[in-house]
């Protein structure tokens, strides 16, 4: 006697002379590890229900399958008890996988393909390449989803006009490559933004002379690259949320002085507008951008 189980709704070509028993399963809602990132290691050792929950789960997107092609035994025996004491041994011929596809003879391909080293190899311990390329994996997986669920700095950024309605950008000494940015920095408690965006200014370029001439109502918002997160603002925080002010600068260039008591800037200069996206590091051309077409539309005169 034979069967077919299904993962799915399609329909399949039956023999006729075959006597069949179609059953359909199918898996209940919810999700016991609450959606934590999962990895099934496979070989072609895995047969039967092993490569059978494992095609399911990748057909799902609920897991990464790593290792090498299963065993593709897509048929199961099962021993049915009857009332005379008797019992029927049931063939379960074909399994199909959520997307229609029967692993019989074929088996399922890994998401990502990692051989054993040598058939020596012993289950858990550092011979088991598999399992520890899988830990790595699964360990970096946590690491970063735990960074990127950080919450976001509180901070202001300045646009700083000078009489030709040009922009100060200042290079920075942690990050001498070719970018430049404007003023910014962290709110301190009980500061409020207005307070911060001078304190900022003062502390990086030592200008104290300026006029406001207007506060953006909305908030602009950066995540840190990969490489960042977990390294600046001692690893509290993801990205910043800012409130931005243009100002004006009514003094001289001798004004300005970056050598102040903790410098961020190595070196200076006064931008056009529209040039600010050329110059922003990559997570912040979005900002720049944002206020370059700000400024562009904001009577500076």
């Amino acid at each position: 006697m034979f069967a077919i189980i299904k993962t799915g709704g399609k329909q399949y070509k039956i023999k006729e002379n075959d006597i069949i028993f179609v059953e359909k399963l199918k898996n209940k809602k919810g999700d016991k590890i609450d959606g934590k990132p999962l990895i099934v290691l496979i070989n072609s050792g895995s047969a039967s229900a092993a490569e059978i929950v494992a095609g399911a789960l990748q057909d799902q997107k609920r897991a990464i399958l790593l290792g090498e092609n299963t065993y593709g035994k897509g048929s199961v025996q099962s021993i049915i008890p009857l009332r005379n004491r008797g019992a029927i041994r049931l063939t379960i011929s074909k399994y199909y996988l959520p997307s229609g596809k029967s692993i019989s003879e074929v088996g399922v391909k890994p998401d990502i393909k990692v051989e054993e080293q040598n058939e020596e190899f012993s289950i858990n311990t550092i011979t088991d390449n598999q399992l520890n390329y899988a830990a790595k994996l699964l360990s970096g997986w946590i690491l970063m989803k735990s960074k990127k669920e950080l919450p976001l700095r509180l901070g202001v950024g300045i646009v700083l006009l000078n009489h030709e309605n040009k922009v100060f950008v200042g290079k920075r000494i942690d990050n001498p490559a070719n970018s430049w940015q404007m003023p910014q920095g962290g709110v301190d408690e009980n500061e409020d933004f207005l307070q911060a965006a001078k304190r900022e200014l003062k502390e990086e370029t030592s200008i104290r002379t300026v006029v406001v001439i207007k506060e953006l109502n909305q908030w602009l918002t950066y995540d840190l690259p990969e490489n960042l997160l977990g390294k600046l603002w001692k690893g509290k925080y993801r990205g910043q949320k800012q409130k931005w002010f243009i100002m004006k600068f009514l003094g001289k260039n001798d004004e300005i002085n970056i050598q102040t008591k903790r410098p961020e800037f190595l070196d200076w200069k006064w931008l056009k507008p529209s040039d600010l996206p050329t110059v922003a590091v990559d997570f912040k051309v979005k900002i720049y951008k944002k206020m370059a077409e700000e400024l562009n539309s904001t009577n500076l005169n």
